[in-house]
C-alpha cells in the first residue's frame, strides 16, 4: 500500500473570489510574468511484506504564468532545489540537489532528477485546474506525469476545512482516489493538503 500526503498550491494566482475572507472559490487566474516561489512538501509511506519505507521530500520551485486566454493558462515551473529523506528498515538515503551525496542511490537519483532541475516544465491548464498539455516532461510516463500535475477544483465556494474528492485513471496505476482539503487561505496564499493513491 502506498500512502501519499502532500501540502500543495501555495500560490497567489490560484484563487479568486474571496467572500469576506470566510469562503473562497478556487480557480486559476492570470498573473503574467510575475515569478512566484512555491514550496511543495510530500510524505510517502510504502508498506510491503510487513516492511515500511517512508519518503519525505521538499521541492522549492519558481512558477511563472507565461500566457493565458479566457479559459486557459500556461505556467512554467522551474525546480530551484529538491530535498529528499528516504528511510527503510535497512538503510537511509538523504538527497539535496544543491549538494548531491556521493553514495550510489543518491547519485542515481540525481541523474534521474537533474533534467527536471535544469529545465522548466511548461503546463497548459484550464482555469479549473485540469491539465491540457505538458511540455518538457523529464521524468516518468507522460500520462502519469500529466495526471500528477492536475488538481481539478470544485465549482463551488469553500470554507477552511472543506474537502473534495476526485478519481483519476492513471494508465500505469489504474484508478486512484484523491482527497483535497482546504487548510487555510488569505490574500497572499492558499494551502491545500492532498492525500491519495
Amino acid at each position: 500500500m502506498i500512502r501519499i500526503i502532500a501540502m500543495l498550491l501555495i500560490s497567489p494566482f490560484i484563487f479568486t473570489n474571496l467572500a469576506a475572507q470566510e469562503k473562497i472559490k478556487l480557480e486559476l487566474k492570470p498573473d503574467l510574468n510575475n515569478p512566484i516561489k512555491q514550496k511543495i512538501h510530500t510524505t510517502i509511506s510504502h508498506i510491503s511484506n510487513n516492511s515500511e519505507t517512508n519518503i519525505t521530500s521538499i521541492a522549492y520551485t519558481t512558477i511563472t504564468n507565461t500566457n493565458f486566454s479566457d479559459s486557459t493558462l500556461t505556467i512554467s515551473t522551474k525546480i530551484d532545489s529538491f530535498l529528499m529523506d528516504m528511510k527503510s528498515p535497512i538503510n537511509r538515503t538523504q538527497y539535496n540537489s544543491n549538494m548531491p551525496n556521493k553514495n550510489l542511490y543518491a547519485t542515481q537519483f540525481d541523474q534521474e532528477i537533474r533534467p527536471s532541475i535544469e529545465n522548466s516544465e511548461i503546463i497548459e491548464y484550464k482555469t479549473n485546474g485540469e491539465v491540457l498539455k505538458i511540455e518538457n516532461i523529464n521524468q516518468g510516463p507522460t500520462s502519469n506525469r500529466k495526471q500528477s500535475k492536475q488538481i481539478v477544483f470544485p465549482n463551488r465556494y469553500l470554507e477552511r476545512g472543506d474537502f473534495w474528492v476526485t478519481n483519476q485513471n492513471l494508465p500505469d496505476l489504474g484508478t486512484i482516489e484523491q482527497t483535497f482539503v482546504l487548510k487555510s487561505f488569505n490574500k497572499e496564499e492558499v494551502v491545500i493538503h492532498y492525500s491519495g493513491l
